[in-house]
This record gives C-alpha cells, structure tokens and sequence, in this order.
C-alpha cells in the first residue's frame, strides 16, 4: 500500500508539468516588496552583513530579554551550509571590527550581565583593549562557556602595562565563539549594560538601546547584494526604464565594504563559491531568453549566467549539471539575447539558477568599471519539447529554492486552502491552513534534509512543486 501511495503521488507530481508553469518567477521584476535585513547596535557593527549576503538570519539581534532598559543584544552562531558561522560584534567598522572607538580614561575595571545559552564544549568571548597611539597600553578578557536561565553579572579588573600613560581609544570585540575557533550552531550569548566602573565614564550605547535598521527594495524570489555596499547608493534597484510593464531591475557595479567593485542578481542565493541554489523545474530548460540595456564604464562586459542542478540524496546536495555563461556587450536599446543550455531530455534537473552580473568577473584581471550598468527585463525560459505541455502558473510563488531556515508563499489570488508538505516515501509531514491568505513564511527547520513535496489543495485543483531543503 505504501508503495502505491508513494508511486501515486511520484505520478501526480509528473501530470501537474502539464498545468504548472516554467516561467521565471517575477521575470518581468513587476513585484518588489522592502527587504529588513538586519539591525545593529548603534556604534557597533556586526556579522550581520556577512550572513545576509548568505541568506541567513542575522547572527547579531536585538532583543526584549534586557538585563535592564529595554533591549539587550543577542549573539547566535548560525548553521551555514556543512559549516558553521560565529556571531561577532565590535566597535570598529566593518572591515576592521578591532578598531577602537575614542576614549581617555583609564578605568580599574570593567563590568557586564550576561545570559549564557552555550552549547556544551563552545566558549564564547569579549575583549576590552585601550590603545594609545595604536600600542595597546591595557586590556580586560572574559570567558563564557556555561548556560544559565538568567543574567549574572561577571567583573574583570583591567591589566595595564603601564601607569601615567591615557588611552586615546578602547576596542570592544564580542564573540559567540573564540575568534577563529569552531562553533555549534545555536550557541547564543545575551550581553546587556557594559559599565567601566564607577566614576568612569561608559562608551556611547553600552547597554544596547539604540538600534538601526538595514534594509533594501529586492525584487520578489530574487537575491540582491545590496548589503555588501552602502545601502543609499545599492547594486539592485527598481527602475521605471522598462522593455514592458512598469519596472526593470538595474544591476550597477559598487564598491563593497571588501574594496571590490561588484554588482550581482541571482535568482538562487549566495554561498562561498558564488551563486547557487535557483527555482524548481520540472523539465530541461533549452535556453533563457530575455532583453537588456548595457552601459559600461571603461571596457566592460556584463554577464548573464544559467547553472542546472539534481539533487543527489546520497551526497546530501546540489550536484551541477550544466552551465552557460554570455557575455552582453554595450547596447543603448533594449536588445534580445539567447542563454543557451547544451544537453538533452537527462539527467532530469530540478534546480534552474540564473544569475547576472554588471562588470567582467568572468576573465581574471579583466576591468570591472564602477557604475557599469546592466539593466534586464522580460526573462523567459524554454524547454526541451517534450510529449508534456506546459502552461504558466500566475498563481502560486514558493521561495527561496533550495530553503533552508524559512521558505516564503505568494498565493495572489487566495486559490488555495490547504498545504500538504509530502516526503519521497508520501508521509505528509506537516499540513497548513493556508485558506484566504495571499502570502505566509513557514519555518523550514524541522523538515528533513532532501526533496520534499508542496502540494496546494482547493475544491476545483490541486498543484504540487518539489522543493529542497538542505
């Protein structure tokens, strides 16, 4: 019986190719929606940058568990990918979070409260180093390795090397992990009202109250780096200068907080290697077609990049099956341009990453022109013609694709009532209410690792995509 379910719904999942669409979500980048990527303290800057580039949360929060006032700050390594990334914290800017802020006095010692959530075998961090003249002169260091249900305070006098001698600067740096060391995901550190000790003066925010918020315009099921580079001039934005419809998204080649010039839409998310990830398919695309305008500082070129995907359950991940890169050179007008993929009916994907880039990142040692603009609209994709037809499915919209923390549902029209989340062997996992609501986000966290099925219910039609959770 079981085997039957199973094959029922592998069957089902094949018939729905004939009533689900292949078309790029928002192709067209009609639909924008205000992206909060994450808050930091003021005077602080934070790892937050790092993992929103990545597409995970925000390592560095705010939160109303306060030793006192409203707010204390959060510090929680994230799981990314096989590895795992610590929450940090600093006074310096982001380049440099060791760089000191300005400060003259020469406290005896330093106080904080802390909540300790750590996981066994992790120890978290914070340094206190005064400067004069770039030459540290003192320093104070505590140690967090336990877990406690509430704040507890921890005082460490301050160790100067020498006497008579005012500091011009003091560098705070806080970590959920030992900088450098390995972290488990989870481990988490609340830290609230950092005093120098009485009669000292405290550093500007020490007990986390003032926070700012960081956030973009991005296009719907698109991954932008605006992040990266300061957010009143970003790499992605909307523009009216459209080849149909209203908008057209912009890619411009920015200076990011690293020193590279860089300008990068995928329609996937960024990992160490560059793009991955994509929408799901369920056929082989032929070729990515679609318009753009290009105008290069220097001698430029844009790129537009297609990557195919299987995921291979025994390796755990994505496994490439092919690529095609073009090069777009200058065009004053909207012009077509053709994505060609070169393999046939199989292996079957079922990841399609599209990615476009506004300089030459391609050639090594190629100019990549600040400001070179790349402006695209009216993506479609073909596929490989098989005996099933396919039709545009305007009403339904799942992403990211592969989803590994949360996953985002766009119904525009309400048409659907009920979400069934199916494993390979047709164990629903979870069921959801999804009657009358044009957009949720679910908790991906506690759905296993693989393919899975999203199958939508209404009284007059059922549409099922296969997602990836990893």
């Amino acid at each position: 019986m079981k085997y039957l379910c199973t094959l029922f719904l592998l069957l089902s999942v094949m018939l729905s190719v004939t009533i689900q669409g292949q078309n790029v979500p928002n192709s067209d980048f009609e639909n924008w929606y205000i992206d909060t990527l994450y808050e930091e303290p003021q005077g602080f800057s934070t790892i937050n940058i790092h993992l929103a580039t990545m597409g995970l949360p925000a390592g560095v929060e705010r939160t109303s568990d306060s030793y006192s006032g409203n707010y204390a700050v959060s510090l929680t390594s994230r799981k990314a990918g096989n590895d795992t990334i610590p929450a940090y914290i600093g006074t310096g800017p982001l380049q440099d979070m060791g760089r000191g802020i300005p400060y003259n006095e020469n406290p005896d010692s330093i106080s904080v409260y802390v909540k300790e959530n750590l996981v066994p075998g992790d120890t978290a961090v914070a340094y206190f180093l005064f400067t004069s003249m770039t030459n540290m002169i003192g320093y104070a260091e505590f140690r967090f390795s336990d877990s406690a249900t509430s704040y507890q305070l921890f005082k460490k006098e301050v160790v100067w090397f020498t006497t008579g001698i005012q500091p011009d600067s003091v560098t705070i740096m806080i970590g959920s992990a030992e900088f450098g060391d390995i972290s488990t995901p989870g481990s988490n550190l609340l830290i609230d009202s950092i005093s120098f000790g009485a009669g000292y003066s405290d550093i500007p925010n020490h007990n986390f109250e003032t926070w700012n918020t960081f956030s973009t315009e991005t296009p719907e099921n698109w991954t932008v780096l605006n992040a990266m580079s300061d957010l009143s001039n970003p790499m992605v934005t909307k523009t009216t200068d459209s080849y149909s419809g209203t908008y057209a998204v912009s890619i411009k080649n920015k200076v990011s907080f690293f020193g590279d010039t860089m300008g990068f839409l995928t329609n996937g998310n960024w990992g160490g290697n560059g793009p991955q990830g994509g929408y799901g398919v369920y056929a082989n695309p032929k070729k990515i077609t679609g318009y753009y305008k290009y105008t290069p500082s220097g001698p430029d070129t844009a790129l537009a990049g297609a990557f195919s995907y299987v995921w291979d359950n025994g390796a755990g991940k994505l496994v490439q099956v092919d690529s095609s890169i073009l090069k777009l050179p200058p065009a004053n007008s909207y012009t077509a341009f053709e994505l060609p993929l070169n393999y046939d009916l199989w292996p079957l994907i079922d990841t399609l990453n599209i990615t476009f880039a506004a300089g030459n990142f391609l050639t090594h040692g190629a100019h990549v022109g600040l400001n070179s603009e790349l402006i695209v609209d009216s993506l479609n994709v073909q596929f490989i013609t098989s005996s099933i037809s396919h039709q545009s499915n305007s009403d339904l919209s799942v992403w990211p694709n592969p989803a590994s923390d949360m996953i985002n549902i766009k119904i525009p029209g309400k048409n659907f009532s009920k979400l069934e989340i199916i494993s390979l062997e047709g164990r629903i996992l979870r069921a959801v209410s999804v009657e009358n609501q044009n957009r949720i986000t679910l908790n991906t966290k506690n759905l296993p690792k693989g393919l899975l099925f999203f199958k939508f219910d209404s009284e007059n039609k059922t549409r099922t995509i296969k997602i990836i959770i990893h």
